[in-house]
C-alpha cells in the first residue's frame, strides 16, 4: 500500500482557512478575497462587501491524537471511533487559551477573527457541539468573532458555530 503523504502544517492552516472562507460566506453572505498567509495572525483577507480587512487565525481540534492521526493521514486504519467529549472540550479550550495569548503579539491589521476547525468524527453538527458549548471557557481576548468551524446538518458543507461576537464588528466602508 503507497503511503499517503504527511500534512504539512502551512496545507492544514490553508484547508482550515479555505473551510472557514466557506462558512463565512453562507453565515454572513459575504465572501472574503484572496488570502495572504502569514502569521501573527495566519491569514489576511478582506470582507468584499464591508471592505474590511480581517486577520484570521485558524487552528484545528480533535477529541485525541488518534483522530489528529487520521485527520492528518498519519494512520492509515480507521477501525472503531469513540466519542470522547471530554477529550475534545479540554482541546477546544486549550486552543481558546492558547491563541488568546498568541493574540497579544498580532499586528493590527483591523477586526480579529478566531477559527477553529472542529476536525471530530463524533462531534462536529450543531446539536453536538450545542452540548459541548457550556463547558467550553472563552478567556479575555482581543477577537471580535471566536467560532467553531462544524459540519451542516446534512454533513456536506461547513458552517460557524458562533462562540463569541463583538456587536458591531462588521463596519460596511470600513475599508
Amino acid at each position: 500500500m503507497a503511503k499517503i503523504p504527511r500534512v504539512t502544517r502551512e496545507e492544514a492552516e490553508v484547508a482550515i482557512f479555505e473551510r472557514f472562507a466557506e462558512a463565512y460566506s453562507r453565515h454572513y453572505r459575504s465572501s472574503l478575497g484572496v488570502p495572504i498567509h502569514r502569521d501573527k495572525p495566519d491569514f489576511a483577507a478582506n470582507d468584499l462587501s464591508t471592505g474590511q480587512l480581517l486577520g484570521v487565525e485558524v487552528t484545528g481540534v480533535y477529541q485525541d491524537a488518534r483522530e489528529a492521526e487520521i485527520n492528518y493521514w498519519l494512520e492509515g486504519v480507521w477501525g472503531t471511533i469513540v466519542g470522547n467529549a471530554e477529550g475534545l472540550i479540554t482541546h477546544i479550550n486549550r486552543a481558546l487559551a492558547e491563541k488568546a495569548e498568541k493574540a497579544r503579539e498580532y499586528e493590527p491589521i483591523g477586526p480579529f477573527i478566531l477559527a477553529i476547525w472542529v476536525g471530530s468524527f463524533v462531534f462536529h453538527h450543531k446539536a453536538e457541539v450545542r452540548h459541548l458549548a457550556g463547558c467550553l471557557v472563552i478567556p479575555a481576548n482581543p477577537y471580535s468573532l471566536i467560532a467553531l468551524v462544524i459540519t451542516d446538518d446534512a454533513g456536506q458543507a461547513p458552517e460557524l458555530y458562533i462562540l463569541q461576537e463583538l456587536p458591531g464588528w462588521r463596519v460596511p466602508g470600513a475599508a
